[in-house]
């Protein structure tokens, strides 16, 4: 079994929305006893998911080997503000 389940060692999808993720149950019950967000939840009372600091979900899942398996994503910025945020960050 590989150390994570996806390219970015950050990303961690929510019980039943990756067969990758699933596969690290034990990473799964961490993140919610630490009460940490998964990838592409924004529950307000959780800490964020640590690969969102780094960029916005829809930007990490563009790239395939961290794309969730059984849910629907979004690559594409959602907002406007989404889109000048990403822009900001731009060498």
């Amino acid at each position: 079994m590989a150390p994570f389940p996806h390219c970015d060692s950050n990303i961690l999808h929510a019980p039943k929305e990756c067969n990758y993720c699933d596969e690290y149950a034990d990473r799964q019950e961490q993140r919610i006893a630490a009460g940490i967000n998964f990838t592409g939840h924004k529950d307000p009372n959780k800490a964020p998911c640590p690969s969102e600091a780094l960029r916005p979900t829809y930007v990490a899942h563009r790239w395939v080997g961290n794309q969730p398996t059984n849910v629907p994503f979004n690559t594409e910025a959602e907002s406007f503000s989404e889109r000048l945020e990403e822009m900001k960050k731009l060498p």
